[in-house]
């Protein structure tokens, strides 16, 4: 089974010092999944509103999309 990670956060700086929360969740279900041996994955980070051709190629291939979303709903209000 190909298991594709996406990461939908807008950061598009990975930093091994101060990674994004989106990035950080799914380097731990990667760590998960590969202790049941499941070593066919994709990285995809999804940094526009649209996909190029290949991005989508790659998705299709895969059987099962496992979304991190940022969520900014636990903020302080700006207000």
């Amino acid at each position: 089974m190909k298991i594709a990670l996406i990461n939908c956060s807008p950061k598009l700086v990975m930093e091994k010092e101060a990674p994004c929360a989106s990035h950080a969740i799914l380097s731990d279900v990667k760590k998960y999944l590969r202790r049941f041996h499941a070593h066919d994955m994709e990285d995809i980070h999804l940094k526009t509103f649209s996909l190029s051709e290949e991005e989508m190629k790659t998705l299709f291939a895969c059987d099962t999309w496992i979304f991190s979303f940022p969520i900014y709903a636990g903020g302080i209000p700006a207000h």
